[in-house]
């Protein structure tokens, strides 16, 4: 079985200045993994999205709505006011990597970035 686990956030960071509208990314990124996946017979892709925007939370629901194989986990707020930026991103990869190792051994998993520059 093939696992892909996609950490999303639709925030813009301060350090970072962009060409490209991160929403827009992500959700490029997204289209990418699901053609991707299309052929594969077993598969999963879990998304954990760090407190991205409702409206941007509706537009990944839509998006993924059809496929049965995709599951989000929306994180809940935490205080990250004391926090760096590095940090800040590792909470969702803590998230996800306690979802990696609770996957069967024997499954191939693949963790992905949209894109994060924080």
């Amino acid at each position: 079985m093939i696992n892909v686990v996609l950490r999303t956030c639709d925030a813009h960071s301060l350090q970072s200045t962009r060409i490209v509208n991160k929403s827009e990314c992500i959700l490029r990124c997204l289209n990418s993994i699901i053609n991707n996946l299309d052929s594969i017979e077993h598969k999963a892709l879990h998304i954990i999205d760090d407190n991205s925007s409702q409206e941007f939370k509706t537009k990944l629901k839509s998006l993924t709505e059809p496929y049965s194989y995709i599951s989000i986990n929306f994180l809940p707020e935490i205080d990250k006011s004391n926090l760096s930026a590095k940090k800040k991103t590792r909470y969702s990869l803590q998230v996800a990597l306690e979802y990696i190792y609770n996957l069967p051994d024997e499954n191939l998993v693949y963790l992905v970035e949209e894109d994060r520059k924080s």
